[in-house]
């Protein structure tokens, strides 16, 4: 079943959907699963609905500056959600309400959700496990986008596409990635930031067919710097598939599921 729910950060209203597992007997392993950017107002990849189908608990919501949440869209805001977010399903009434268990949480995204949460993990060492699916690597857009105006300009009409009031967003700069990115790429370097992210429980996964999130680029140079690091908790995934993963759905759910539950 899905619930909307709301909590919130900073005195802004942040709106969410809880897809509750099927079995209610028990306390259940519970996922933060971030979406993309925008993102939309239901779900993740549908993995929400299918997760809950399979006894877990899946949280999203849409990032403050976006669709109903309150506030305005940056990166420095969706960071500070995330934590907003895991202490609503850390207070003691919400793991009543939907049967969470407070030692059986993970994190975890798609595309912009997906490198935000591998930058929220390397930044707070309490992080449960986390998986990543086509997560971006800031720091290779902020090279891609200083070296190639081509790319640099399709960045700025995407992210001017979606101003509201035609589009979905609020943004707290008006030229995002130039006013945020840039000037902080170092910090959202997700390579760079790999050192912290050694002793996490790290799950990645990307597409063959993904040119928006390419795992030549984005991904997989994670992966050898973390391996490179002797991290011991580190998995990736590669799948035949672009960048909403419409082919694989099935075999994604049954990854999360055998590394969610083993976790």
């Amino acid at each position: 079943m899905k619930i909307e729910i709301q909590f919130s950060n900073n005195e802004q209203t942040i709106v969410g959907k809880f897809h509750t597992a099927v079995e209610k007997s028990s306390s259940r392993p519970t996922l933060l699963l971030l979406p993309g950017f925008p993102g939309n107002e239901d779900d993740v990849l549908g993995l929400g609905q299918s997760l809950a189908a399979h006894n877990i608990n899946v949280l999203t919501f849409n990032y403050r500056g976006t669709y109903r949440s309150e506030g305005a869209f940056s990166i420095e805001n969706s960071l500070e959600d995330i934590r907003a977010a895991f202490d609503f399903l850390q207070d003691e009434k919400t793991r009543a309400k939907y049967r969470i268990d407070p030692d059986r949480l993970a994190l975890g995204g798609w595309s912009y959700g997906g490198g935000i949460g591998l930058i929220y993990a390397s930044y707070h060492p309490d992080t449960y496990p986390v998986f990543s699916i086509a997560g971006n690597d800031f720091g290779a857009i902020a090279r891609e986008y200083q070296s190639n105006k081509a790319f640099a300009d399709m960045i700025d009409q995407v992210f001017a596409q979606m101003r509201h009031s035609d589009g979905p967003v609020r943004y707290a700069y008006d030229l995002p990635v130039r006013a945020e990115l840039l000037p902080n790429q170092d910090r959202y370097d997700i390579v760079r930031l790999a050192p912290k992210l050694v002793a996490r429980n790290l799950l990645l996964i990307g597409g063959w067919d993904d040119l928006e999130t390419p795992l030549e680029s984005e991904i997989i140079p994670l992966y050898r710097r973390l391996k490179a690091l002797d991290a011991q908790n580190v998995q990736i995934r590669a799948f035949t598939d672009g960048h909403r993963y419409e082919n694989s759905h099935a075999q994604i759910v049954d990854t999360l599921l055998e590394w969610i539950t083993s976790s």
